[in-house]
């Protein structure tokens, strides 16, 4: 069985997420700080959110368009949410700087889950080129998620018989 794991496929080189260096970055580690007892009840949301979530590569889970998980139409009871938004806020104001901490929060949470569970989630990273930044005018970049458990990155594939056979034979054994 392979581990679960949240791979970036954005790039050439598949990169495994790792939830241990994403739950220390800037964003958490300052949430973390400034409000130590409300960060497990703030786990405990987006946690209940991504619930029973299963989206498959046609039904992506778009994180510039959450509402449905962290917002108006999620499942999740409104008190816990109005509580995560409110914590967001006192800690980044209401600007990108918090959606971007919801954003890492969000990935570490699918990264744990995705280890912890023996799930493998997929993430690309795109540029949206309809939509623009609203102070800057820049393109925005969006994340994709999905679990795909019959994904294998190349690293992580078992080598087929005739490359073993091709290494052993520039070893000078023979396969048998």
């Amino acid at each position: 069985m392979k581990p679960g794991m949240l791979i970036n496929v954005s790039y050439k080189k598949d990169q495994v997420v790792d939830p241990l260096r994403i739950g220390t970055n800037e964003f958490l580690r300052k949430l973390q700080r400034t409000r130590p007892k409300s960060y497990p009840v703030m786990i405990e949301t987006v946690d209940s959110a991504l619930g029973e979530l299963k989206p498959s590569k046609n039904s992506a889970l778009i994180y510039t368009f959450t509402g449905s998980l962290l917002g108006n139409s999620s499942s999740v009871p409104n008190n816990k949410l109005i509580h995560f938004w409110e914590n967001i806020s006192k800690v980044f104001g209401e600007d990108k700087t918090a959606l971007k901490a919801v954003g890492s929060f969000l990935r570490w949470r699918i990264a744990d889950r995705a280890m912890m569970s023996g799930e493998t989630w997929l993430l690309y990273e795109e540029v949206d080129e309809e939509r623009r930044d609203p102070d800057t005018g820049k393109k925005i970049k969006i994340s994709k998620y999905w679990i795909d458990n019959d994904y294998f990155p190349d690293w992580l594939k078992a080598p087929s018989k005739s490359s073993i056979g091709n290494l052993a034979s520039k070893w000078g054994a023979s396969l048998r």
